[in-house]
């Protein structure tokens, strides 16, 4: 996982604006513990791909993961408008409801 981590640092050097790096960049981050740095990677993402529906579903992680929970709600509901079967989006939104 570092060398992939180390081919997306390489890729957000040269284009910062690229959605699915700096998407899957922060899936990276979120599975080594650094909340943080995902989030980040996450909402820059989804600035850039906001009709994307696996970065919509990052984009509302990164809501759930600061426990503001009524904006992932908003966005888990979007993806699953787009995508009704998307298993992680209904996974989190389940868990918020709990």
């Amino acid at each position: 996982m570092e060398k992939a981590k180390q081919q997306y640092e390489t890729a957000l050097y040269y284009f910062p604006d690229h959605a699915l790096s700096n998407n899957n960049i922060g899936l990276i981050f979120f599975n080594e513990g650094q909340k943080e740095n995902a989030v980040a990677h996450f909402r820059t993402a989804y600035a850039f791909a906001p009709r994307n529906v696996e970065i919509m579903c990052n984009y509302a992680l990164s809501f759930h993961v600061e426990g503001q929970l009524d904006s992932a709600r908003v966005y888990y509901n979007k993806v699953l408008e787009i995508n009704p079967n998307h298993t992680n989006a209904r996974k989190n939104l389940n868990a918020i409801a709990r």
